[in-house]
């Protein structure tokens, strides 16, 4: 049980390692680095896969869990991703496929919770741009930070 716990904190520092470093860079280039996501995401995976492992249970019990509750947990990405494409990237692919990174290291429910607090916490900062900073309607706010807010929040509430 230990180890399992050792491990869900390998998972945790790893994520927020990647959102800082996601966070920095779209403040800065307003962008996200595909490349990063992929290598993430397939660390995400093998480390579920560890983690489901470390549980005890048969290798084919242990990759089926694993894809299917990987493959839940990108949904609110996958989710973003497709509001992007309606909204002509109002809302970024990015800020989509950061999301689907998320969700594969916390699952579906803390994928769902990051994405809620991001929400807010881009809300917040809208508010305030909007009052404080005399910011018009249009202005963009890059969302990646807004999602590391939202999973510092979900890692002190829930994690």
């Amino acid at each position: 049980m230990e180890n399992l716990f050792k491990m869900q904190q390998i998972l945790n520092t790893i994520l927020l390692f990647y959102l800082a470093g996601a966070a920095g860079k779209d403040i800065k280039n307003k962008t996200v680095s595909v490349k990063a996501a992929v290598c993430f995401a397939v660390t995400a995976f093998v480390l579920q896969l560890v983690r489901r492992g470390m549980e005890g249970n048969g290798w084919q019990i242990i990759f089926a869990e694993s894809l299917t509750g990987c493959a839940a947990g990108m949904l609110p990405g996958l989710i973003l991703i497709g509001t992007a494409w309606i909204t002509r990237q109002e809302v970024g692919y990015g800020d989509g496929i950061v999301q689907a990174v998320c969700g594969l290291f916390t699952g579906i429910e803390g994928g769902i919770s990051i994405l809620g607090n991001g929400l807010v916490a881009s809300a917040i900062a809208a508010i305030f741009f909007l009052t404080v900073k005399r910011a018009g309607r249009k202005k963009e706010i890059p969302f990646v930070p807004c999602l590391l807010c939202g999973y510092i929040i979900w890692l002190c509430l829930c994690g």
